[in-house]
């Protein structure tokens, strides 16, 4: 009996023990405003731990970032061997921080009361515009944690595409994959991207002032930086090898990769925007250097024009092709027959040359037979 009691305490103890360590760790602590690579090292070799991460709510906004940090550190490190409860958990929300949602809660509630309805004409109350007081209600941390939980769940969901592009290949590669296939893993990518630069504005507004939030963020936007040069530079590389034989591809692919060099054009001003700014968080992380997507002015201008034309052509083709007539249509068709004149039957001469055969009903014998029967007719008329 004893020996079972001994052993419920020792299971007791161990219980208590990891609970002091993970209270201890810098991503609960609420004095610390980082997180030490330690514990996230200590979080990956134990299950628990991971699950306690998963699952355990967070008490502020400032250890939603840091667990949120500690995730992705997680995946990048390719440290997950437990996809499905990483999936479960944010598919149930534990990591939101529910004080500052419920807060949220109660400022939309607000909004609702005081901007949602119609001005009463009779009433002197002047109602506040909430587009003029937006910071009133939402300061940007908040904003930017709720941002980088989308996208850390995102990334949960994706984490096929996301590892390929850290590889630079695509997932689930085959011999004979399509090149339509190929494209919605880029198009997929290109979304992943513009949804992280959507975060930048709020990046330098928290990274440019001195705050509890400044040095987490700082952390979290290194770790964003690499997954936009990552997976811009797969886009990249994509782009500038099917540039070269775009023609030799058929109609819907050469639209599908000037559609895809536009969108990367537009993604490759705004990293720009970003890698200025890097040496606000960026000072002992190295990054290797590469060059930006650059294609010449004549090269894009003739592609622009090369699918101008295909387009124009194969626009009026498939519509040539639907084009279903109306009752309109019918009706006019009908009424033009109608009213066109019914050809009138034309004689026919015909001359032989000699020595040509000539057709047996047209051949002298049956003439002098019908002249005999004309003939024959007459007597009868005569006769009677």
């Amino acid at each position: 009996m004893n020996y079972f009691k001994s052993i419920f305490q020792k299971k007791q103890n161990k219980n208590v023990i990891d609970q002091a360590l993970s209270e201890k760790s810098t991503i609960y602590d609420q004095n610390s405003l980082t997180v030490h690579l330690d514990d996230i090292k200590a979080i990956i070799k134990c299950q628990q731990r991971r699950r306690e991460l998963y699952f355990r709510p967070t008490k502020s906004l400032l250890e939603q970032l840091k667990v949120l940090y500690s995730l992705h550190m997680m995946i990048i490190s390719e440290q997950i061997n437990d996809e499905n409860e990483l999936i479960e958990c944010f598919s149930q929300g534990k990591i939101i921080c529910q004080q500052y949602n419920n807060q949220r809660c109660a400022q939309s509630s607000f909004l609702n009361n005081t901007v949602g309805g119609q001005t009463n004409h009779n009433s002197n109350e002047v109602q506040m515009n909430y587009s003029e007081y937006p910071i009133k209600f939402y300061n940007v941390e908040i904003e930017f944690a709720q941002q980088y939980y989308s996208y850390m769940q995102r990334v949960a969901n994706n984490l096929d595409i996301y590892y390929a592009s850290q590889k630079m290949q695509y997932p689930y590669l085959e011999e004979n994959q399509s090149r339509k296939i190929r494209f919605l893993w880029l198009f997929k990518l290109t979304n992943m991207i513009n949804f992280k630069i959507s975060m930048i504005p709020m990046i330098q507004k928290i990274i440019f002032q001195e705050s509890d939030f400044t040095q987490i963020t700082k952390e979290i936007t290194i770790l964003i930086y690499k997954d936009c040069i990552n997976e811009y530079l797969f886009i990249k590389k994509e782009i500038e090898e099917q540039l070269e034989q775009y023609q030799q591809q058929n109609v819907k692919d050469t639209i599908s990769l000037y559609e895809l060099y536009i969108q990367a054009k537009q993604i490759t001003n705004s990293l720009k925007l970003f890698y200025n700014i890097r040496n606000h968080f960026l000072k002992y992380e190295r990054i290797e250097k590469f060059n930006w997507l650059q294609v010449e002015k004549q090269q894009e201008k003739d592609m622009e024009l090369y699918v101008q034309r295909i387009k124009l052509i194969n626009s009026s083709q498939f519509k040539h092709t639907l084009k279903v007539p109306s009752q309109k249509d019918i009706y006019d068709n009908l009424q033009q027959k109608m009213t066109q004149p019914k050809p009138k039957s034309k004689k026919v001469i015909y001359q032989f040359k000699k020595g040509q055969r000539i057709p047996e009903h047209l051949s002298p014998k049956t003439e002098n037979k019908k002249q005999q029967s004309k003939q024959n007719s007459h007597r009868i008329i005569l006769q009677s």
